[in-house]
């Protein structure tokens, strides 16, 4: 048997796959786990999961690794909540706001942090499950085969409709980094760097959820500035973090929620430390090559850069703190 898969483990090897985390439910119950001795703790979606490279952030600010609770497609408005007022968390929280997500009036996106929140209650009193976990994390994800489009009825699946098998381009890490490599896709399709593949489109952002009214908008508003308030009033440190998309992606968000109505009234208001990635050169010169994420090669510099920011922004701190 051990042959077998170790052949099936090196040809998929050789076609481009690399070991990722499978289990990734369980990776964020590890990391919520680690929370309470953590120097950092990042919320958001899949953007700043893809660019926050936790070792370059490490180097600029010092301290552990930064804990990546991102989630993709995520309001980061329960999670912050969360660690304000359950884990009562005092070191630096930083919350990527996607407006896309954080300002949607159902609040859809919220759902899947809630339920790992519950899972999460549940799970971090027995030592079995975590322990499950830690194995499901550690113990099994360096191998390929298990990934989950090469599994035998999802493989099966793919060669019966005659599509391509082909490695994701994103790779999930233990420590919940995901970087993207979009350069694999060079050639196969136009790019460049405003508008991106020029074959893309973005159902994504143009379908889900509906922009929050004004009476809305100030209730989101008020539960994110409420949560990052009492997180700084007990010493730490909050860090909002707007990240622009590029191209068609870019004016997709900008018309459903316009940057004027959407962030600056956050940024106004709040007494964390607001920082918008388009009024930084530093941070908005790397293109997000599929309209949302920069690719895995440029995240080092861009959270060096990031981390540079921070530490600078908490050397004078905003008079409204």
């Amino acid at each position: 048997m051990l042959g077998p898969l170790t052949t099936w483990e090196v040809w998929w090897r050789s076609r481009g796959f690399l070991s990722s985390v499978e289990a990734a439910d369980e990776s964020w119950i590890m990391a919520l786990h680690q929370v309470p001795a953590a120097t950092a703790v990042a919320l958001g979606t899949s953007r700043i999961q893809a660019a926050l490279d936790p070792e370059a952030l490490q180097r600029e600010i010092g301290g552990r690794p930064a804990i990546d609770l991102a989630l993709p497609g995520n309001s980061p408005i329960p999670l912050l909540e969360y660690l304000a007022d359950s884990v009562r968390y005092a070191g630096l929280v930083i919350v990527e706001i996607l407006p896309l997500y954080a300002f949607d009036a159902e609040q859809s996106g919220a759902t899947r942090a809630q339920i790992l929140i519950q899972r999460y209650g549940r799970e971090r009193v027995s030592p079995a499950r975590l322990t499950e976990n830690w194995l499901e994390v550690h113990l099994l994800s360096p191998f390929v085969f298990r990934k989950a489009q090469l599994l035998p009825a999802r493989l099966v699946q793919t060669l019966r409709a005659g599509e391509p098998i082909e490695p994701h381009p994103g790779r999930l890490r233990s420590d919940r980094f995901n970087p993207i490599d979009q350069r694999r896709y060079v050639g196969r399709s136009q790019w460049d760097p405003v508008a991106g593949f020029h074959s893309r489109t973005y159902p994504g952002a143009e379908r889900p959820g509906r922009p929050a009214n004004d009476a809305e908008y100030a209730a989101l508003k008020d539960r994110i500035l409420g949560a990052a308030n009492r997180i700084i009033d007990r010493g730490g440190t909050v860090v909002l973090l707007y990240m622009a998309a590029c191209g068609e992606r870019r004016r997709i968000e900008e018309r459903r929620y316009p940057r004027a109505r959407y962030w600056d009234p956050l940024e106004r208001e709040t007494r964390a430390i607001a920082i918008a990635t388009e009024d930084y050169p530093e941070l908005s010169r790397f293109a997000c090559w599929d309209g949302s994420h920069i690719d895995a090669a440029d995240a080092p510099a861009w959270a060096g850069a990031f981390g540079r920011i921070i530490r600078s922004r908490i050397r004078t701190p905003s008079p409204l703190r």
